[in-house]
């Protein structure tokens, strides 16, 4: 029974689910634009049979050259949609990676820049009212009249 613990392999040429859409996409693309180069390459020459290894030109030898064309794009193709699919996948790690070093601080300090000035204003607010409370309170003992209109109110 295999174990599923930090030991087990996995294979080399894993694709993660987030990112199988990617690699099938550039695999197929990377395919057929293999696959149109080596028919390009082909055609290119007018069509002239190739020789084979006995020294015959015969209509097998071009069919084995475009055989091993086409594996050949396909090999290529493999590992360029799987490079692809990693090259996402390491952007996603350094945008992280650079997420965590630079965007999360400087949120933090705006925040705790904002929290601060929201604290100096709650402070500048409380010590307005205390001072007119004070005021109103003496005027109050004096047995004055206070007229004097209350802090931040609309005046009317």
């Amino acid at each position: 029974m295999a174990s599923e613990g930090p030991e087990q392999t996995e294979s080399l040429f894993n694709v993660t689910p987030a990112r199988r859409r990617a690699y099938l996409t550039t695999f197929i693309l990377f395919s057929l634009v293999g696959y149109g180069v080596v028919i390009w390459h082909h055609a290119a020459d007018g069509g002239a049979p190739l020789v084979n290894y006995d020294g015959e030109v015969g209509a097998a030898a071009t069919a084995m050259s475009v055989m091993l064309g086409f594996a050949i794009a396909h090999a290529a193709a493999f590992g360029l949609a799987l490079t692809t699919a990693e090259i996402t996948g390491g952007a996603m790690v350094i945008a992280d990676w650079l997420r965590a070093k630079y965007v999360t601080p400087l949120k933090e300090q705006r925040e705790a820049e904002r929290e601060r000035r929201r604290a100096e204003g709650r402070a500048e607010v409380n010590r307005v009212w205390r001072e007119w409370n004070r005021r109103r309170m003496e005027a109050e003992e004096r047995g004055e009249p206070f007229n004097e209109p209350e802090p931040y109110g609309d005046g009317g």
